[in-house]
């Protein structure tokens, strides 16, 4: 009888046992679901951030060189003026002193890719954190080709503003002896500017094989953050 009496006081103490054992599990799951959803979130918001100023880079970036803008217009049309044969040498050194003007602006709009650079940079890393500490090993993979797309926008676009800057600087020799000539075009600078041709025109489809680049970065990024 004693014996029978017990029985029913360990299969109760078994059960709880069981029970506690079965709540730590139930807990320790939610405990690493709140944890995957939370690193998760994390890497949303820091995408979003990067995203929206990475947007406004891309436009930064296309800005000094694209055919409508009116400042690239201006000194495109000043830089075809000073060239050409037909302009007298006091209306070249008037147009290359104006030409002078316009690199000031368009490097204005160049200093705007910097600035926001720096900007996408700290969001990057604020990604790349959380990447790394993504407990879902599924996504981790994907999060880590979005950081890294991301590095290599953000290079592309650095690579962008240092051959605008150094279009900008090509330029800004020619408006300079122009000056320094008096206005006069001599044949010993057209000479020189002839021998140039060739690496201008290699930075001209070095940038413009950069935008490309920039645009197929872009879409493999959205596409794969579009997969998580």
């Amino acid at each position: 009888m004693k014996i029978l009496s017990y029985i029913p006081r360990v299969f109760k103490h078994l059960m709880n046992r069981r029970t506690a054992v079965l709540l730590l599990i139930v807990l320790v799951i939610l405990g690493l679901w709140y944890h995957v959803r939370a690193t998760r979130n994390a890497f949303d918001d820091a995408y979003l951030t990067y995203a929206e100023l990475a947007q406004r880079g891309d436009t930064a970036a296309y800005v000094p060189g694209v055919q409508d803008n009116p400042i690239r217009q201006q000194l495109n049309s000043v830089l075809t003026e000073v060239l050409a044969d037909t302009v007298s040498p006091t209306q070249r050194l008037g147009r290359a002193q104006e030409g002078l003007l316009l690199l000031a602006e368009s490097e204005q709009q160049i200093n705007s890719i910097g600035e926001l650079s720096d900007q996408i940079t700290v969001a990057l890393a604020r990604m790349d954190l959380a990447a790394k500490n993504a407990s879902d090993l599924t996504k981790k993979g994907t999060m880590r080709r979005i950081v890294s797309l991301a590095k290599d926008r953000l290079q592309i676009v650095q690579d962008i503003r240092g051959l605008s800057y150094r279009a900008n600087f090509e330029t800004e020799k020619i408006f300079t002896r122009i000056i320094e000539d008096g206005g006069s075009l001599t044949s010993s600078h057209i000479t020189e500017l002839n021998r140039q041709v060739p690496e201008v025109e290699a930075q001209f489809n070095r940038r413009s094989n950069l935008y490309r680049d920039l645009e197929t970065v872009y879409r493999e990024l959205s596409e794969s953050y579009a997969s998580l």
